[in-house]
């Protein structure tokens, strides 16, 4: 499986937000860049901000998407902890385990294939650690 990992647009600070026009004008730049490459299936966080970058991306590549709690947004203190430390704290081991199941999944149902994945900053860099199995602290594009 090749794994593609994006980050949704620029947002305004609340609750749930949507796309700026900014953030808007960002995804439509990126989708025309990922509409040259090979992407078999896009999956996204079911929060509003990734469903509209998902969108964007996915009607200019005219591809569904397939949208999941799994994920969204991860508390601070998961990307706080080293990773080694992760399975110690019991409020987090599930969410983890979750996580570490779902792309468990897709690398077995998409073994060939590539794959789009539509999230946020801190789960981007948690799937980064638990795929790289790294304790470094893996930043962004955007530098969070």
């Amino acid at each position: 499986m090749r794994l593609t990992i994006v980050r949704h647009g620029e947002v305004m600070e609340e609750v749930d937000p949507n796309l700026t026009e900014l953030g808007k004008r960002q995804v439509t730049e990126l989708a025309k860049k990922l509409k040259k490459e090979k992407i078999d299936k896009i999956y996204s966080s079911d929060l509003k901000r990734t469903i509209e970058t998902a969108e964007i991306i996915g009607k200019e590549r005219k591809q569904n998407i397939e949208f999941t709690k799994i994920l969204r947004e991860v508390q601070d203190e998961i990307i706080e902890i080293p990773k080694k430390d992760w399975e110690s704290k019991k409020d987090n081991e599930k969410r983890i385990n979750e996580i570490k199941n779902f792309l468990k999944k897709l690398e077995k149902k998409h073994k060939n294939e590539n794959i789009l994945i539509v999230g946020h900053a801190k789960m981007n860099r948690v799937i980064l650690n638990i795929l790289t199995n790294s304790n470094n602290d893996l930043k962004t594009i955007d530098g969070r």
